[in-house]
């Protein structure tokens, strides 16, 4: 009976253990690999802990109820730990889905924006330029200048005649 009795608390021991080891907010931040190993670590340490449990119980003992006592808190903390796993196993599972349909949608161009030398649209250009273009650490100034171009019409696209001379000029310009 004692053989039986020391892996029966061990068990009981490891459970609890595992309950105050893993805080909720901890188990947030293991990957799916920790996450799935600790469940099964979890689910042979309980599956271990009833089979023993059972071994022991005798009806007629006089600690029955002690022992019925401990087997409910060990069952209540199983059962909120493996919650807790499967919870934040869910929410990884969703934020990657979440992940892949944002990578998935594809939205319309965005056209840049035009103009033709009127003075009241300037600002309205010269901030969308600037925000689309110009601020963007991705594009070199040979590049700013062919969209500079290719923005402006009309009459203001006869500002810019020489790319060389707009290259030069290209921070006075914006």
């Amino acid at each position: 009976m004692e053989k039986i009795k020391k892996p029966f608390l061990n068990k009981r021991k490891l459970i609890e253990k595992k309950r105050s080891a893993h805080t909720k907010d901890l188990i947030e931040t293991l990957n799916e690999f920790t996450i799935n190993t600790q469940l099964a670590l979890l689910e042979d340490a309980f599956t271990s802990y009833i089979g023993i449990h059972e071994q022991l119980a005798d009806p007629d003992e006089d600690g029955q109820q002690e022992h019925i006592d401990k087997l409910m808190e060990v069952s209540n903390t199983y059962v909120t730990l493996k919650a807790d796993f499967l919870e934040s196993l869910s929410n990884l599972t969703i934020g990657e889905d979440r992940q892949t349909i944002q990578q998935n949608i594809r939205l319309p161009p965005i056209n840049l924006p035009q103009f033709g030398g009127n003075l009241d649209e300037w600002y309205s250009f010269k901030d969308q330029f600037e925000t689309m273009v110009h601020n963007n650490k991705d594009i070199n100034n040979t590049e700013i200048m062919y969209y500079l171009k290719t923005s402006l019409v009309g009459q203001a696209s006869t500002v810019i005649s020489s790319p060389q001379l707009i290259t030069q000029k290209l921070g006075s310009l914006l």
